[in-house]
């Protein structure tokens, strides 16, 4: 099979030339006129922010306002709406709904066109940054790419393996330790980060992310000044900073809530500039986890025993820390049933994309909003987009057990008896990003009397 023949879907030339001209009324022989947006009013009270009002330059218009959402996941060029906007990595998005936007504001980095819709191509061959245009688009491995003209995203098709990680700051060496240190170690990919114009950084760990997020222009040259610059605009000056600090969240994205909305969308901090899940004055939780809370910060236990109303916001004072997670229960008798079994309310893959992880080995933060619930085995599976969640739902025996040591059989069955039984789902230990199964609650005590027993590899 040719490269080209792995692409996800074909060159999207005509049909995004067919939208771009009927958006904009030409007829087929003109070009699609670029528009400029229209800055939203912020630091109002329709608005939803606090922001002082403040004079600073407009914010350049990502797609040319068609919905990311909706072309990445319906292969389908829906016009989004001004009052329905998003700022992320110093650019505006507008969407078409606003389940759209909720959508974006979990999940920016899978929605965001890789390298801020500048061609790669381009970009590797010339070591200039050219803008791509929406007649030549493809997606490959889950990310939007366009390029600058056919030729160019033919050479992408061809071989894109030789374009695809071109944005990925110095190879994926950390910012932090080369800057500190000088040494040029290569970052983990859990840790990685959209920033100032579409470049992905990663970070050798969590606390040299914190680091980075705190002063990046500490780490990064001049030439990235006014990159961080409108970044900071549109993660800072738009964002609901104080509904954030509440929550101990810095939010990402600059969300504009249409006026009287009653829903305002709270984006996680995975993108953020500020910070990453932290409050300055709680050293415990700054040091209990590196990373924002799980599931946004809902709370794990109110999806499972709140059929009619499941995505509760968590609480901060009632937040748990576990292993290298952070949840947010909604309260007292939420946190008692957490505590009690947390395994049950571990999303699986640790709110990872089991499709992604299965059909690539690469570990992908699922989204919120393509969330698919197993009742019979009490799973959570946070997929990275609607065709992930699709996959799984068509074939959930591919991936259910990818995160279950021994493929999902009792541990304890297999030393003690040298059999293979499969663990009931609900019986169950997380031990180090594994879900441990048993065939009862004997079984389970067992392994939790004697861990370095029941883990170690038959034969030692």
């Amino acid at each position: 099979m040719t490269p080209a023949a792995k692409l996800l879907n074909v060159l999207l030339a005509a049909l995004a030339a067919g939208a771009a001209m009927r958006a904009a009324g030409q007829s087929a022989g003109e070009p699609a006129a670029r528009h400029t947006p229209t800055l939203p009013v912020v630091g109002t009270r329709a608005a939803g922010f606090n922001a002082p009002q403040q004079d600073f330059p407009t914010l350049p218009l990502a797609l040319e306002g068609f919905c990311p959402v909706m072309l990445h996941d319906r292969r389908e060029w829906a016009a989004g709406r001004m009052e329905l906007a998003a700022a992320f990595d110093g650019r505006w998005y507008y969407f078409s709904g606003e389940r759209q936007r909720a959508i974006f504001a979990a999940g920016p980095e899978t929605y965001a066109p890789a390298f801020g819709g500048d061609c790669l191509v381009t970009f590797v061959a010339t070591g200039q940054r050219t803008a791509g245009s929406l007649q030549f688009g493809t997606l490959y491995r889950d990310r939007m790419y366009f390029f600058a003209d056919g030729e160019r995203a033919a050479e992408f098709q061809v071989n894109p393996t030789a374009y695809v990680d071109a944005d990925l700051f110095r190879g994926g060496v950390c910012p932090v330790t080369y800057a500190t240190i000088g040494q040029g170690r290569q970052g983990d990919p859990a840790t990685e980060l959209t920033y100032a114009g579409g470049w992905r950084f990663r970070f050798a760990n969590a606390s040299a992310r914190r680091r980075f997020l705190a002063t990046p222009e500490s780490f990064l040259d001049d030439s990235f000044a006014a990159q961080i610059q409108r970044s900071a605009l549109g993660q800072a000056s738009l964002s609901p900073g104080a509904q954030a600090a509440e929550r101990g969240r810095a939010p990402g994205v600059g969300i504009v809530p249409p006026a009287g909305s009653k829903t305002p969308v709270v984006p996680p901090a995975s993108a953020t500039a500020q910070g990453a899940g932290r409050r300055s004055d709680d050293h415990e939780f700054a040091n209990a986890n590196a990373s924002e809370p799980m599931l946004n910060g809902y709370c794990p236990v109110s999806i499972w025993t709140r059929p009619d109303d499941p995505w509760v916001q968590g609480r901060y004072d009632q937040r748990r820390a576990f292993e290298d997670m952070v949840f947010m229960p909604a309260g007292p008798s939420e946190r008692e049933l957490f505590d009690a079994d947390p395994a049950l309310y571990i999303p699986a893959l640790a709110g990872d994309c089991v499709v992604t992880y299965v059909e690539t080995g690469k570990r992908v933060k699922g989204n919120m909003y393509h969330a698919v619930t197993d009742l019979e085995s009490h799973r959570l599976y946070l997929c990275v987009d609607e065709a992930a969640a699709e996959r799984l739902h068509e074939d959930p025996a591919r991936y259910a057990l990818v995160d279950c040591a021994a493929g999902g059989k009792c541990v304890v069955s297999r030393r003690d008896q040298g059999v293979d039984v499969p663990g009931d789902p609900q019986i169950g230990v997380w031990l180090e990003g594994q879900r441990y199964l048993f065939v009862d609650d004997a079984a389970r005590e067992k392994f939790l009397a004697d861990q370095e027993t029941y883990t170690a590899p038959i034969g030692e």
